[in-house]
């Protein structure tokens, strides 16, 4: 099994998902639990749309959770993941950058310049975790309001396209993220600011 990468890519994917600390067992719980969740938010969120548009409570966010997506929100995601892209590309073309921070990049050390490229990793990780428990809410949020057009739910059908397009605006920038993260690690290996 080790021969194969199969343990280095699982051992992997938990430290993208800051879930590397946490014995081997309890990972794939955790998983289940945050997608049950992510699932259940997303929905959920249909049952909040319909009361906020049948009530027309809460002033701009009240407006803003009766309407749901729309060509206003739809774009999000695509924005992020071409952000993201860039990033991607400017890492795979050149050695890391030094860390962002007040201090001169002349007076610091080796060891400072590693330790402070290993906290923008973490950083990056806990912005990765995030996106992606996101895009899993609006993941099961387009599958949600998708069922709920095909039945006639005159709310979900206004709003399905653009959930849709948000969703997966979402899902692709979590994985322009998580390949950023993937070049970022192979460079802090490389450079020996991470152990394996």
């Amino acid at each position: 099994m080790a021969k194969d990468g199969t343990v280095g890519r699982s051992r992997t994917a938990a430290e993208l998902l800051l879930l590397d600390r946490l014995p081997a067992f309890t990972r794939p719980i955790v998983g289940v639990v945050v997608a049950a969740g992510c699932g259940f938010v997303g929905a959920y969120s249909l049952v909040v749309q319909e009361h906020f548009a049948a009530h027309r409570l809460g002033g701009r966010l009240g407006a803003l959770l009766a309407e749901g997506s729309s060509a206003a929100t739809a774009w999000t995601g695509w924005v992020a993941a071409a952000f993201f892209l860039i990033a991607l590309l400017r890492l795979r073309r050149g050695d890391p950058e030094p860390p962002a921070g007040r201090t001169p990049l002349d007076s610091m050390t080796t060891r400072e310049l590693r330790a402070g490229l290993v906290r923008e990793y973490t950083l990056v990780r806990g912005a990765l975790l995030l996106l992606g428990v996101i895009a899993l809410v609006e993941a099961a949020r387009g599958l949600r309001y998708g069922l709920a057009a095909l039945t006639g739910d005159s709310i979900a059908r206004n709003s399905v396209a653009a959930t849709l397009i948000e969703a997966f605006g979402l899902i692709v920038a979590t994985v322009v993220l998580a390949l950023w993260a993937l070049s970022f690690r192979r460079q802090l290996l490389r450079i020996g600011a991470l152990r394996t």
